[in-house]
């Protein structure tokens, strides 16, 4: 069972989600703020405070995909050690993380025959990615093998409920996720949008609430009409610069569902760049996205 569960920069997670668990490795990514470009992550330059600071000052920021070559000096360096590597990569369906992957360990298999390098598109994002992370890292502590696991991994993952909300629209229109029209009007209107990851890995809006209020039940009636805590009461929280109300968020997770385990974890910059201020995500396992 000499394997390392490796995942990237965009799997928001916080410290106490791994607390006795195996360690995790998660390979740092670029993002430019204003015109700085920082690393983020392991060894990494900028904190997720520090970011959001900049963004409330008027700064937009911006990511750059983990390139190939990047992934075979991370990979190699463990596959040298003498570990195998099970990788938990970005939703392909917002990056092209994942299939950069795959070019590296196709160049590493012909270094390291012996060794397994097995990569993984989770079809999640962010705090999702976190919390399909730490699943994993809780079933590698009770003796699953990297086959084994990454099998679950595959068979479970598209359960992984995203169910998120950004408190206004200007990040997604820099990032051309909707249009400046859109934007204009929603902003207006005070529509807090309900997003998900589909099971293309895609974003999608589903609601449209007006006010942070509404957009909260509408989390929570998602949660009450497919959750699974049969596979694990684990529920994460994420916030981009919202913790306040993440905390409200919990306290009302907590009434509706007491059996639920709880953490809340920091929407890091990679994601907050896309977010903004104020994204507030409710992640869960489900019969469904």
């Amino acid at each position: 069972m000499n394997y390392q569960i490796v995942s990237d920069a965009t799997a928001d997670i916080s410290p106490e989600m791994l607390e006795g668990l195996p360690f995790v490795r998660f390979i740092p990514m670029n993002i430019t703020v204003g015109e700085e470009p920082y690393l983020y992550g392991e060894g990494g330059e900028i904190t997720t405070d520090e970011f959001y600071e900049k963004q409330n000052a008027g700064k937009f920021a911006s990511t750059s995909q983990i390139i190939p070559n990047a992934y075979e000096q991370y990979f190699d360096e463990i596959l040298r050690e003498g570990q195998d590597i099970l990788y938990l990569g970005f939703s392909s369906g917002l990056s092209n993380c994942y299939q950069n992957s795959l070019i590296a360990a196709e160049a590493l298999r012909e270094k390291y025959p012996e060794r397994t390098l097995r990569c993984i598109d989770t079809l999640c994002a962010s705090v999702g990615g976190g919390f399909l992370v730490r699943e994993a890292a809780r079933r590698q502590a009770d003796g699953a093998t990297l086959e084994d696991l990454g099998d679950w991994v595959e068979e479970k993952k598209l359960h992984v409920c995203h169910w998120f909300t950004v408190d206004n629209f200007e990040y997604l229109r820099h990032g051309g996720r909707v249009s400046a029209t859109t934007a204009v009007a929603g902003t207006m209107l005070n529509i807090k949008p309900l997003l998900i990851v589909d099971n293309e890995g895609k974003l999608q809006t589903k609601e449209k609430p007006r006010g942070r209020k509404r957009a909260m039940k509408a989390q929570l009636a998602r949660m009450q009409a497919t959750w699974q805590p049969e596979i694990s009461p684990l529920v994460v929280i994420g916030e981009g610069d919202a913790k306040e109300r993440a905390e409200e968020l919990a306290a009302l997770v907590k009434q509706e569902f007491p059996q639920a385990e709880i953490f809340t974890a920091s929407v890091g910059p990679v994601i907050g760049a896309h977010t903004g201020p104020g994204m507030l995500a409710l992640i869960f396992w489900g019969s469904e996205r």
